[in-house]
């Protein structure tokens, strides 16, 4: 049987309608670790049976780390405004195509920001010189930790997001590697959806609603995860691909025209 524990600070503020304005915001900081997740997890553990191989069968804490899909910080916002020109707002708008022009737009937004997934370096078994049957037992080998070595390299970029100068494959014999699971920290997301809004009214009985949305408006590159395993040190760590969950992909967007009568 394994274990997992989750603790975390949850915060939110919430603003009612005023002024047109209205918000919502929710932050969490959170740490989960377990050790059911098997040697390098790529997904969330199985809560409560080890379904994975283990790197030590004796030493099943060696295993123990972040859970790869609860990040560290996550904030979502959500919010609606209704800009204040036009008809029926605090500043009207005497001259008609002006109203129509820029009167009675709303704005709104759904913004997600937060840190990376936990990634588990990793390195090829035939580099593996411990000795202890890393391949035989069918399990993926981890590196040692160079002592006092960062994994966050002095100049950071998306060819050198990880500082593979922290790990070594050259581990003691009888010695399982102490690299431990989740100890990296992958690409963050900031994903900001954004749309506008407007109703015209046609005649009694007859409205139409235009409305135009985004996704990523900032186009923001969001980096998926890199590869984490250091036997191969020309894709260690390197950003070649960006992500496509939560709306975080390049930026998209679409537009809408409804009558309703």
């Amino acid at each position: 049987m394994g274990s997992t524990s989750y603790h975390a600070l949850q915060a939110g503020v919430t603003h009612r309608v005023t002024h047109g304005l209205t918000f919502q915001g929710d932050y969490s900081w959170t740490k989960s670790l377990s050790d059911v997740q098997g040697d390098a997890p790529t997904g969330f553990a199985i809560e409560s049976y080890y379904g994975y191989a283990v790197s030590d069968r004796f030493h099943v804490s060696a295993d123990c780390g972040n859970v790869e899909g609860t990040p560290r910080h996550r904030l979502l916002a959500t919010g609606t405004y209704e800009i204040p020109f036009g008809s029926g707002r605090v500043w009207k708008v005497n001259n008609r195509v002006l109203d129509a022009a820029l009167g009675g737009w709303t704005l709104n937004t759904v913004s997600l920001f937060q840190t990376g997934p936990w990634l588990t370096p990793t390195m090829s078994p035939d580099d593996d010189t411990s000795g202890v049957g890393i391949a035989a037992r069918g399990t993926i080998a981890r590196p040692d930790r160079v002592p006092g070595v960062s994994t966050i390299p002095t100049h950071r970029s998306a060819i050198n997001y990880f500082n593979i100068n922290a790990f070594t494959t050259n581990t003691l014999p009888g010695h399982t590697e102490n690299a431990t699971v989740g100890s990296l920290e992958g690409p963050g997301t900031m994903a900001v959806a954004a749309g506008i809004a407007k109703e015209f009214s046609l005649r009694e009985g007859v409205k139409m609603r235009f409305e135009s949305t985004f996704t990523n408006v900032i186009n923001h590159a969001n980096f998926a995860a890199p590869a984490t395993s250091v036997s191969n040190p020309s894709t260690f760590g390197v950003l070649t691909q960006v992500q496509t969950a939560n709306d975080a992909g390049n930026r998209s967007g679409q537009v809408a025209l409804r009558i309703s009568f």
